[in-house]
């Protein structure tokens, strides 16, 4: 006798796998020009190829994990019904943070900064590079979080800055000519 969440989970994981086996395989292969490193002009700069190579990693582990686990715990009954209304509010959460991350930075500079400079002119600027990302970065985690857990609580709002700063840190340091997201779009 199969369970329903067996074949829920093993279904989310063989799509994971082969979607992830695509991406890795052939469209960022057909797609990208640039690797996951690039050289130009003896100057290291991050390849067109890396962000969606460790995303497609990060499909793929995850999809190995959920297959993985339905078969080292088939008695587990742990999982959730689909449900529209956690969907949709999820996919709010992600509205309002690609919102602050679009428009927290130029709101900030019209507000805060001389007549005459725009956002375009300070995107790649400290404290400004950082405001979009932080905001919008800090919110998802933070709404995510609270959502699972159910509560807010000011150490899950540490966690989700923390959590964003290094990211942002790890993304912007090694690299001089990366921009944050959104600062690309400007």
């Amino acid at each position: 006798m199969t369970r329903p969440n067996l074949i829920r989970d093993l279904s989310v994981a063989i799509i994971g796998v082969v979607l992830s086996l695509i991406l890795l395989l052939v469209w960022i292969r057909l797609d990208i020009e640039t690797g996951l490193i690039d050289e130009w002009r003896r100057t290291i700069r991050i390849g067109d190829a890396l962000l969606p190579t460790i995303g497609a990693i990060g499909v793929l582990g995850s999809a190995l994990w959920i297959g993985l686990s339905a078969y080292l715990w088939p008695d587990n009954e742990a999982g959730a019904e689909f449900s529209a209304p956690l969907l949709v509010l999820v996919l709010g959460i992600q509205l309002v943070s690609f919102v602050l991350m679009l428009w927290v930075g130029p709101v900030l500079i019209a507000l805060f900064a001389d007549e005459g400079v725009t956002y375009r002119l300070k995107l790649d600027s400290v404290p400004w590079k950082y405001t979009g990302f932080l905001a919008g970065g800090t919110f998802m985690i933070f709404a995510l979080k609270s959502l699972l857990e159910r509560s807010f609580t000011l150490r899950s709002l540490g966690i989700a800055f923390l959590a964003t700063a290094v990211m942002a840190f790890l993304y912007d340091v090694p690299f001089d000519n990366m921009l944050l997201p959104p600062n690309g779009d400007f």
